[in-house]
C-alpha cells in the first residue's frame, strides 16, 4: 500500500474546487483505514479491517467521524491558538452530511490505491520464473510486486503535496516559544510511543523496514492525538504561559 500519510494528498486538491470540503475530514478519513495496523502493538502488518461494505460503514467511517469530532470539538481549540495561521473550518450539524460524504470518498480512494498497489508477489515471481528461467528477472519482479507500486504512488502523493503546500512560506516559518515547546512535546511523545511499539514488534523481524515505517507512523498519529491535551494541561497548570502566536 502507499505510505499512509501520502493518501490525503490525492484529494486535498478538491478544496480549491470545492471550498466547503473539509480538509480535516479528508486527512482523517484517508488514514483511518490503516488505523488497525498503525495503532496496534503487535502483528502490525496484518489488517483487521476487511474493507467490505460492512466494515466501511460500521467501523472505518464511524471511527473517522469520531476522530473528526474529537479534533473539531477539542483539539482545534488548543492547536489553532498556538498556530493561528492554520486553516480553520467551522461546521454545523447541517454540514455533517457533506463531511460524511467527504470521508466516504476519502476512504474509497484509500482502498482503491491499496488495491492497485497490492500484487501477489509470489504468484507473479513464479510465473516469471517458470516462463523465463531467469532468477534475476524473477527476483526483480518479486521486488516490484512487493514495493514497486507502493513506492510509485507514495512518491506521487508526496509530489501532489508540493502542489498544495507552499514550501517557500513553510521554510520561512520561525517558531515562537510556545510553538517550540509544542514541537518538543510532539517529538517526545512520538519517541516514547515509537520506542514502546517497536519493542513490542521486535519479534516481527522478517519485514523490519515495513515494521519500522508502520510503527513510526503509528507513533506519530498517537502523538498528534495526545500532544495537544498534554500541552493544554501544562497551560492550565501555569507551567506554560499563554502568549500570542504569529
Amino acid at each position: 500500500m502507499p505510505y499512509t500519510l501520502a493518501h490525503p494528498m490525492f484529494l486535498l486538491w478538491s478544496k480549491r474546487k470545492f471550498p466547503k470540503v473539509s480538509i480535516t475530514a479528508i486527512i482523517i478519513a484517508s488514514i483511518t483505514p490503516d488505523f488497525d495496523i498503525l495503532l496496534r502493538l503487535t502483528d502490525t502488518r496484518i489488517h483487521i479491517f476487511q474493507y467490505n461494505l460492512k466494515d466501511i460503514f460500521l467501523l472505518i467511517l464511524p471511527i473517522s467521524f469520531g476522530i473528526w469530532l474529537y479534533y473539531e470539538l477539542c483539539l482545534k481549540k488548543i492547536i489553532v491558538p498556538i498556530f493561528p495561521f492554520l486553516t480553520t473550518e467551522d461546521y454545523k450539524i447541517k454540514d455533517f452530511g457533506l463531511v460524511l460524504l467527504t470521508m466516504l470518498l476519502s476512504i474509497l480512494v484509500h482502498l482503491f490505491l491499496d488495491l492497485i498497489s497490492h500484487w501477489d508477489a509470489f504468484s507473479l515471481s513464479m510465473m516469471i520464473g517458470w516462463n523465463t528461467g531467469d532468477p534475476i528477472l524473477t527476483l526483480l519482479f518479486y521486488g516490484y510486486a512487493l514495493y514497486g507500486n507502493t513506492i510509485l504512488f507514495s512518491a506521487l502523493g508526496l509530489f501532489l503535496m508540493t502542489k498544495y503546500i507552499n514550501f517557500k512560506t513553510l521554510l520561512k516559518f520561525r517558531p515562537n516559544k510556545n510553538q517550540s515547546i509544542y514541537f518538543i512535546l510532539l517529538f517526545i511523545f512520538t519517541s516514547i510511543f515509537f520506542s514502546f511499539k517497536i519493542f513490542m514488534a521486535v519479534k516481527e523481524h522478517k519485514y523490519f523496514i515495513d515494521i519500522l515505517i508502520i510503527n513510526f507512523t503509528g507513533a506519530l498519529v498517537f502523538a498528534f492525538l495526545t500532544t495537544p491535551i498534554f500541552f493544554f494541561i501544562l497551560q492550565k497548570s501555569k507551567l506554560i504561559h499563554a502568549q500570542p502566536s504569529t
